[in-house]
């Protein structure tokens, strides 16, 4: 059976692609314990390798639902520590839009006051993931404020 690292299990997003996964095993991580999930939990500190060693182990698949500031340090701890174990994987991503200006009207991103530093952090996770060599897939949702038109 393949196995699913889930980086970020603490984020709904996550737990809704945890649930879709009944094909394979689900491993999560996160900062802190994440309660009332059925599968088995990693913790430690998301911007150092060694948090991630016994994570990685045996994985094949990566899905990546970190938000906020400095995700760019965490999947560099992460692909550190996947060179460290000599493992090759499948990464998913979920980015934002708005990182190689494909969107033409301000978006807004919750919780982030500086978008200009986020969008570099976001723009420069997907550089470790492409510099990786390994295959991967990256999703930049836009999600549109009830009442309005995400094609505007």
């Amino acid at each position: 059976m393949q196995r699913c690292l889930i980086l970020g299990i603490d984020q709904p997003v996550a737990q809704l692609v945890a649930a879709q996964l009944t094909n394979m095993e689900v491993i999560g991580f996160s900062g802190k314990p994440t309660p009332a999930l059925p599968f088995k939990q990693f913790n430690g500190d998301a911007r150092k390798a060694a948090s991630y060693l016994d994570a990685v182990e045996g994985i094949d698949l990566i899905y990546s639902d970190y938000v906020g500031m400095d995700v760019d340090w965490k999947l560099e701890a992460v692909f550190e520590a996947l060179r460290q174990q000599q493992q090759q994987v499948r990464t998913v991503m979920r980015a934002v839009a708005g990182i190689d200006q494909e969107v033409t009207t301000p978006l807004e991103y919750p919780g982030i006051d500086d978008v200009t530093e986020y969008l570099k952090q976001q723009r420069y996770a997907v550089k470790i993931i492409d510099e990786a060599e390994m295959p991967y897939t990256i999703l930049r949702p836009i999600v549109a404020k009830q009442g309005t038109d995400a094609s505007s």
